[in-house]
């Protein structure tokens, strides 16, 4: 037994598959190209052991390695990863053969859900949540709960105020976040609002973080382009 088998045994991680996938490159004139050796070395539930170049990474759901490639979702029998925005599902013994060159600036697609919204994960001063992109609002909106659970201190660092509504005034905090991050988009410094009580009931990613990005929309999908 390896190593590498030993270790997922003392972690109580089931192996289900050793998925080898060569991505051949093709260097562009007018792009920097990258190879990238991925190994699929195991499968299990909304995770998956991906070894890139020689090193190995533990991508849990939606998490993105090092080299940029983004873990969409995995099960005991597939993994769909992605690859300078390009997906690419992986069954069990399957082999992938595909071009990819590495992209100057980093994307993050977003899916519209049957809600018609952009519902997205990122990452707020480092703490995991979930984001609704607004592009109508002025700023980053959040209630005092979400405030709170993102150990955000609005209270003793924030600028009190108000805002209006259609029915009424709601009391409200202007803070400063340290980062936002939504798929190693990070901006930083960002200027949120917090209203007291549970509303919003979903953080509302709003124009002060994504004025940092370019955004179009193309075919059901919102794209978060870095900014050259």
């Amino acid at each position: 037994m390896t190593l590498f088998k030993k270790l997922l045994k003392k972690l109580g991680i089931p192996v289900f598959a050793l998925l080898v996938i060569p991505f051949s490159v093709e260097s562009a004139p007018s792009s920097s190209a990258t190879d990238l050796d991925i190994q699929v070395k195991g499968l299990f539930s909304q995770s998956a052991i991906l070894s890139i170049n020689g090193k190995q990474h533990l991508l849990k759901q939606n998490s993105v390695s090092p080299e940029g490639v983004k873990l969409i979702s995995a099960t005991s029998r597939t993994a769909v990863i992605s690859v300078n925005g390009k997906q690419q599902t992986l069954h069990l013994s399957g082999k992938v053969t595909t071009q990819y060159a590495k992209a100057s600036r980093r994307n993050v697609t977003i899916p519209l859900n049957a809600q018609g919204q952009y519902l997205t994960h990122g990452l707020i001063n480092g703490q995991s949540t979930e984001l609704l992109v607004d592009t109508g609002a002025s700023v980053v909106a959040m209630s005092e709960t979400q405030a709170r659970q993102l150990g955000i201190p609005y209270v003793t660092k924030g600028t009190r105020g108000y805002v209006e509504t259609a029915s009424h005034t709601v009391n409200s905090y202007v803070v400063t976040l340290d980062q936002i991050d939504i798929g190693g988009l990070k901006a930083y410094n960002v200027q949120a609002v917090v209203l007291e009580g549970d509303l919003p009931s979903k953080i509302l990613l709003g124009m002060s973080y994504l004025r940092h990005v370019e955004l179009y929309e193309k075919q059901g999908m919102l794209n978060l382009l870095e900014k050259r």
